[in-house]
């Protein structure tokens, strides 16, 4: 992934909490209006630390949606796999320009249903300062382990650290170093792409198993989960939509 170092001159002023993740929203909601011809319906950014997770809803252009009924969703994933490659400089900028860090890893990947882009990244040092602790701290520690359990009993190898959020009507868990020693191997040999394809196929086989985890602890039902994977470092993100609450 092509890197851009963020510099004093085109820094804007220090941004903190709920400006950040506003401003974040708004640059990826911008990017994908200005380069792809439609924008999100809505846009919300979380950050933890060093991870920023962006969720764009409503991003099928018209074209990708009549494919998508037509049973092509898997060219519509190819496509925007190809347009990130193309555009990862410009997302990675912004959130560059925005924080003052710089970003290790950057990963987007589309969910069908419901209709969502999730943009992913891993940056050098923490966006935001400490503001406290989260809340739920029992669920999120018991989400992190289930993560952790399924993944080490079906791939063989878990993580050596995760952490699970719950925002609204997200779970995010994240699952540091997970690779096993073929795939870091892989990796390192540029493979990156035949590693991402094993781990997005595996999710779909264990899927159902990561949502009834999710779903038994929160208490609400899993409409959709996805896996994205980045590297260099080596993070695992496992992300789960949730019905509205009640």
């Amino acid at each position: 992934m092509p890197q851009r170092e963020a510099t004093g001159q085109d820094m804007p002023h220090e941004l903190s909490g709920t400006s950040l993740r506003n401003a974040i929203s708004n640059a990826m909601a911008r990017i994908k209006r200005e380069y792809y011809g439609k924008g999100p319906s809505r846009t919300r950014t979380f950050v933890y630390g060093r991870i920023v997770i962006s969720v764009l809803d409503d991003v099928l252009t018209p074209v990708e949606l009549t494919l998508k009924r037509g049973g092509r969703s898997a060219l519509v994933r190819r496509t925007r796999l190809a347009f990130e490659d193309i555009m990862a400089e410009t997302f990675t900028g912004e959130i560059e320009r925005l924080t003052g860090a710089r970003v290790l890893a950057y990963h987007s990947q589309i969910v069908f249903d419901p209709d969502m882009a999730i943009e992913v990244f891993v940056l050098d040092r923490p966006a935001l300062a400490p503001s406290g602790t989260h809340r739920d701290g029992r669920l999120r520690a018991a989400l992190a382990d289930a993560m952790i359990r399924i993944v080490r009993e079906h791939w063989g190898k878990g993580p050596t650290r995760a952490k699970a959020y719950v925002e609204e009507r997200f779970v995010f868990c994240v699952l540091e170093e997970p690779l096993t020693t073929v795939e870091r191997t892989l990796a390192d040999s540029g493979e990156t792409d035949v590693v991402r394809r094993l781990r997005l196929e595996f999710h779909e086989l264990v899927d159902r198993q990561f949502a009834e985890q999710v779903e038994a602890l929160t208490g609400r039902r899993v409409l959709a989960c996805h896996c994205q994977i980045v590297f260099d470092p080596d993070v695992l993100f496992e992300i789960f939509v949730l019905d509205e609450p009640g």
